[in-house]
């Protein structure tokens, strides 16, 4: 069979797929080496599409282009401490448990104070209930595993060692929303996470986990595993939306919501694959277990990545009631002059006074924080939060997918107004513009993306002034401060 005509073949059968668009993208990528024009135009073709379309896709995403987003770090896929999810047993026992006892879905997660594990702690209940309660004939079940925040790695360990859990939050939802039709959106650098997802995949439909019977109920759900094109931007539900429908990642404008008009313009359950986890953990164990694993505000356990000035870096679950210094001392960690927690690109940073505030998103807010992604960067005493701040601004900078204004310039011009700074060649007039700019960049932004970017930088300012007053006085004393 020649290329091409394999290449055909798969096409066809991607016709009726949920997604195919970057699908077919990765196999004629995989087949010719590259995506030029006449590749593009076989898949435009192929799948019924125009060419500006495709080759929009093709053009856009990293996968495709030659550019590095970053790898995958596999130390991480070795958890320093386990509990309830990491441990769920296989076999799909909290379905079975859930077709057995038919559970109130929207009642149980709300007595287990379950909240979205993506970064804003939205309650999971409202999430379906929405959704469960908008009239459509097709409807969408979209599991995100994007994690495109530095420092980040909860998911990917989720995805490589637990599949199966993540199935099975995603198996739950649908059966109890009535919702048939889902996808787990896997991050483009993620190649063993993909493998195992898609083994995974493969295995519950020939054990009929998946399929026309789920588990001899009578009830049908069928779940692809989609690997992305590379793109951070893809963290934010609308832009993930944009690639599966195999446009390129721009966020779209809200309302309208996912719930109501989401995949397709269909009504759409959009949650971070760690949240399926958690659900499915919470069908097994009950809500009190669950709630007793969390707070009074949020229940169950979390994934922590940790990194950083620590003995042992790794994925931690804990309960949300666990401090940051608690955090710190389980990872072997001293002397810190502070941390960045949320994520390595939009993380806010503290310093040592706040390492008592309890990783939970209520404490967090009043400490000025932001639970984030749940990646926890512990900083050592000789290292710049000037230059920490910058590498988070600048990634943003470049993983802006250039749809509004105040994203794609601001973060340009707070980038050079960091480096200004960094470089002895600014002063206090360069650290307000750099604020102001900010400030911009937050109020003006269409999506997540923007609007979040400038928290590092301000939360770097509130929380250690003294670096950043030094620059602007050109002190010498800020050089023995490194990376």
């Amino acid at each position: 069979m020649t290329k091409q005509q394999e290449l055909e073949r798969y096409l066809q059968e991607k016709k009726d797929s949920i997604v195919s668009l970057i699908p077919a993208l990765h196999k004629a990528k995989a087949l010719y080496g590259e995506l030029t024009p006449d590749v593009q135009r076989l898949v435009a073709d192929g799948l019924g599409l125009p060419l500006s379309r495709v080759a929009a896709a093709a053009t856009f995403y990293s996968a495709f282009n030659g550019m590095d987003d970053g790898a995958a770090d596999d130390r991480f896929l070795t958890p320093q401490k386990t509990g309830p999810m990491l441990e769920h047993p296989s076999g799909y026992a909290a379905a079975r448990k859930y077709l057995k006892d038919d559970i109130d879905m929207i009642v149980l997660l709300r007595e287990g104070k379950v909240r979205g594990r993506s970064g804003s702690g939205f309650p999971v209940a409202d999430k379906w209930e929405l959704t469960m309660n908008t009239p459509g004939d097709v409807k969408y079940i979209v599991a995100n595993g994007s994690e495109g925040e530095g420092d980040t790695y909860k998911d990917y360990l989720l995805m490589v060692q637990k599949p199966e859990l993540v199935i099975e939050g995603v198996l739950i939802c649908g059966l109890y929303t009535g919702i048939s039709k889902a996808v787990v959106y896997i991050r483009a650098e993620y190649d063993k996470a993909y493998a195992s997802m898609q083994k995974a995949v493969e295995e519950a439909y020939a054990a009929g986990v998946l399929g026309e019977n789920v588990l001899g109920s009578g009830r049908r759900f069928d779940l692809e595993a989609v690997r992305g094109g590379g793109a951070y931007v893809c963290g934010e539900e609308t832009a993930l939306l944009e690639m599966l429908e195999g446009r390129r990642s721009e966020p779209r404008l809200k309302p309208p919501y996912p719930g109501t008009c989401g995949l397709y313009g269909k009504p759409t359950i959009i949650n971070n694959v760690e949240t399926f986890a958690a659900a499915a953990s919470l069908v097994l164990h009950g809500a009190e277990a669950f709630r007793n694993a969390g707070t009074a505000e949020t229940g169950g356990t979390k994934l922590y990545t940790v990194s950083g000035a620590v003995k042992r870096p790794g994925v931690y679950e804990l309960p949300h009631s666990v401090t940051l210094r608690a955090v710190l001392e389980l990872a072997g960690g001293k002397a810190v002059k502070g941390f960045q927690v949320g994520g390595g690109a939009t993380g806010c940073f503290g310093n040592a006074s706040r390492l008592d505030t309890v990783l939970d998103y209520g404490p967090m807010r009043a400490a000025g924080l932001s639970l984030g992604t749940g990646a926890i960067r512990f900083i050592g005493e000789n290292e710049g939060i000037p230059k920490l701040a910058l590498k988070s601004i600048a990634f943003l900078k470049d993983q802006s997918c250039g749809v509004c204004t105040a994203c794609r310039y601001g973060l340009a011009e707070l980038t050079e107004l960091l480096e200004k700074l960094i470089n002895g060649e600014g002063n206090e007039e360069t650290l307000s513009e750099a604020k102001r700019v900010c400030a911009y960049v937050g109020q003006n932004s269409r999506c997540a993306h923007g609007q979040a970017a400038p928290q590092a930088f301000e939360s770097a300012v509130r929380a250690f002034p003294a670096e950043f007053e030094a620059l602007c006085r050109k002190e010498d004393e800020h050089e023995h401060f490194a990376l």
